[in-house]
């Protein structure tokens, strides 16, 4: 079986403003509505793709790169690729692509800064485990559990690439 080899952001390209972030969470399920009564809901997906409304702020030089980036990095936007982004358990890798047409929007903020939006899908959630959610979901002290875990999943998943 091939494996598949994604291309990964660029690291002189910046990361997504963490001010203005969207994600809209994908379904799983489908409905059907009935004639009478409520409509019967049943799950189609495991892990859909969430959708994500991210912006960046560039410079010329920046912004030039991410064109080259979208052009011929990723076949002019129809690859998938990696890029470190925030969620609820911190900064973790996802694999995206982007999911609209246009595929981003460029508004220019000054002589040579530009604002780029786009929303991208990703194909991998990143949750917390079953055990640590059985935790947190019983236990009284939510602080305290909550920043233990983010600090394990931050200082120790992430940084040591067991993620």
């Amino acid at each position: 079986m091939a494996t598949t080899k994604y291309v990964s952001w660029l690291d002189k390209l910046p990361k997504p403003s963490t001010e203005s972030y969207q994600i809209e969470p994908g379904n799983a399920n489908a409905r059907t509505p009935m004639d009478s009564g409520a409509s019967k809901q049943r799950r189609l997906h495991r892990n859909p793709p969430d959708k994500f409304s991210m912006v960046w702020d560039m410079s010329q030089q920046q912004y030039e790169l991410f064109e080259g980036f979208v052009q011929y990095g990723l076949n002019s936007g129809a690859e998938w690729f990696i890029m470190r982004h925030w969620v609820g358990v911190g900064f973790v890798y996802g694999t995206f692509r982007f999911s609209e047409s246009p595929q981003y929007n460029v508004q220019n903020v000054g002589p040579t800064d530009f604002k780029v939006s786009a929303t991208l899908e990703r194909r991998d959630k990143k949750l917390i485990s079953k055990a640590a959610y059985d935790v947190l979901a019983e236990n009284s002290d939510f602080g305290i559990i909550s920043d233990r875990l983010h600090k394990y999943i931050n200082n120790t998943l992430v940084t040591t690439g067991r993620w």
